[in-house]
């Protein structure tokens, strides 16, 4: 028998208008690469979501390189359900799952992830006579991104490090850490971007705390469009993550934008929630919305339940238009905000917003947390 967990994980995908590609590392359970190995693949093309109806099914038998990488054209293997080209990419969503064959003996197929987001299924969009994965966008120019290749320091073009406590001796929430502009707390290496929380004793502005983190400003700001992040969140009880957005024209002290545009207050200013998370509900997804109309404890909000949030990297999304706000993790919706009467109480959404990544402490802590981290891979800005 063969290893029956076998991973593929994606180091890039590219598409065309008739079959697309799938490039991968093969590695057993132990993460060692499995190289120079005949091995055997079905892909399945599922209907609407990863357990609809497969319209489509072939079978590959790749050979690993040295590397353990292989490179295949799906739509270009052995059919067993369906044929690649009737497929009606225009009546989609489609989703697209892998299998492994683990027996010698006996067909015996075992789910795998698809990439090292750690999904059984990914997107297919028939979108502008090509296929892509993800969702169709009417965003789709690349305005500003940060890739984090360098590593070192954070880039001081890109972002700011907010560290000035704007709550008399604290930050608002009740927040347990300082924000610092050390590189312990904020750095790049290997290709992703590390926000460490870490347990400290920390005197800054004549305070003292046992929290470190970092908060990093954006020094871009943007109306409207595609936001896409792809991160691998902490752990921990207490770790409060996010990737969020603020208004550009907020007053608030000692951050980026707001001593030349600062003009209106929270949560005058409009807050966007693309992703928070808590480790003590630790599965637990949400992105949100606050405004006059409804902040702090807002009801603008929804979640979804992602279990390997903290053990793998998936895709946050915002899609922003002047009509709605649309929230998303690995193409998958959870929510939609388009309220009915859009004026300055409820949509305060028609002016600049820049970015924000951070972690936060929350006032109930795990007693053992040394430290924990916000990995993120890319941000990139589309419209």
């Amino acid at each position: 028998m063969k290893n029956p967990f076998i991973l593929l994980f994606l180091f890039c995908v590219a598409i065309t208008s008739a079959q697309f590609n799938y490039q991968s590392t093969i590695r057993n359970s132990t993460g060692q690469v499995i190289s120079n190995q005949i091995i055997s693949l079905r892909f399945n093309i599922k209907s609407y979501a990863i357990t609809g109806t497969t319209v489509y099914s072939e079978i590959q038998h790749p050979l690993t390189n040295s590397q353990g990488n292989i490179s295949v054209l799906i739509g270009n293997g052995y059919p067993t359900i369906g044929l690649f080209s009737q497929i009606n990419w225009t009546s989609g969503p489609y989703y697209l799952t892998v299998e492994f064959f683990t027996g010698t003996n006996s067909c015996q197929w075992v789910n795998i992830p698809f990439d090292q987001n750690g999904t059984l299924g990914q997107l297919v969009s028939f979108c502008n006579g090509q296929y892509i994965y993800g969702s169709c966008s009417n965003f789709n120019n690349l305005i500003w991104s940060d890739e984090f290749s360098t590593s070192g320091a954070v880039s001081s073009n890109n972002w700011f490090a907010q560290t000035q406590l704007v709550n008399g001796n604290s930050w608002y929430n009740n927040e347990q850490q300082h924000y610092t502009n050390r590189i312990d707390n904020a750095y790049v290496s290997n290709g992703t971007l590390k926000i460490v929380a870490k347990k400290e004793s920390y005197t800054d502005q004549g305070v003292t705390k046992q929290y470190t983190s970092a908060r990093l400003n954006s020094k871009f700001a943007f109306t409207y469009g595609r936001v896409e992040v792809r991160a691998k969140l902490p752990s921990g009880v207490g770790t409060w993550p996010a990737i969020w957005m603020l208004g550009k024209n907020i007053i608030e002290t000692g951050a980026y934008w707001s001593s030349a545009f600062g003009t209106a207050n929270w949560p005058a200013c409009g807050e966007i929630d693309i992703m928070e998370h808590w480790g003590n509900n630790q599965n637990y997804i949400q992105s949100a919305l606050h405004t006059p109309s409804s902040y702090g404890n807002t009801i603008n909000l929804g979640s979804q339940i992602i279990s390997t949030a903290s053990t793998d990297f998936h895709i946050y999304t915002l899609e922003w238009t002047s009509q709605k706000l649309v929230f998303s993790v690995d193409g998958i919706v959870h929510y939609t905000y388009q309220p009915s009467i859009k004026d300055a109480t409820t949509w305060p959404f028609d002016a600049p917003q820049y970015l924000l990544l951070n972690i936060a402490m929350q006032p109930i802590i795990d007693s053992n947390f040394t430290s924990s981290s916000m990995e993120i891979d890319y941000i990139r800005v589309y419209q």
